[in-house]
């Protein structure tokens, strides 16, 4: 057997045993968000998410990287000592500001500011702009086996003029997504997934999941 299928019965063998520790451990979130639980286990209910307290771990990365998916990564490799793990680094990416609020977009401003600060902010900064594009990225890591694996799903839209909408966190009120006609805040949940970054790299992650478990 030459080393190509070599590779390619060991990385089989690998995809096997993750599915396998899949299954019997379920999966850590990297997170201490009892919220970040419920939403995995509403975007794939075929799964069982836990978080770190559940297995002891005092979970407090220090997120440093240069990219969505590096921090991702680094909130992944935290929990090396469970089974598999799955973490995820999202924010809003706005051109015309540089990608700002970019990987800083949960401490926007401070970290004294609320969601609907944030907001405002990003608003007050764009007032006198022509150029609104917009759009969130999520990056999903997952580590298990000794492999790491990378997700990254994408929505496009553009900063809306005043917050509208009532569900949803974040910067949901001020991104309107055009193809829908509103604001993310202004969607239900299912419609929401349905269209999001973190719905649209969630699905990549099922369907890896599903290949690697046939």
């Amino acid at each position: 057997m030459n080393f190509l299928k070599i590779r390619k019965v060991q990385c089989r063998l690998l995809k096997t045993e993750l599915a396998r520790l899949i299954a019997q451990h379920g999966i850590c979130l990297g997170s201490n968000n009892p919220h970040k639980v419920e939403e995995f286990r509403r975007l794939l209910p075929s799964y069982n998410f836990y978080l770190p307290a559940r297995a002891g771990i005092s979970f407090a990365p220090v997120e440093d990287g240069a990219t969505f998916a590096e921090n991702a990564l680094i909130k992944a490799r935290a929990l090396s000592a469970v089974p598999v793990a799955l973490a995820d680094d999202s924010g809003l990416v706005i051109p015309s500001l540089g990608g700002r609020p970019g990987l800083h977009s949960a401490r926007y401003g401070g970290p004294d500011l609320s969601d609907a600060d944030r907001c405002l902010l990003v608003l007050k900064e764009l007032e006198n702009s022509k150029d609104r594009r917009a759009y969130f990225i999520c990056v999903l890591a997952l580590c298990g086996a000794g492999e790491e694996y990378l997700f990254e799903g994408r929505v496009e839209g553009e900063i809306n003029h005043r917050p509208e909408g009532v569900t949803g966190f974040g910067y949901d009120p001020i991104f309107f997504h055009p193809i829908s006609g509103c604001t993310l805040a202004q969607l239900a949940g299912p419609a929401k997934d349905a269209i999001s970054h973190r719905g649209e790299a969630a699905r990549q992650l099922k369907e890896f999941i599903d290949d690697i478990s046939e």
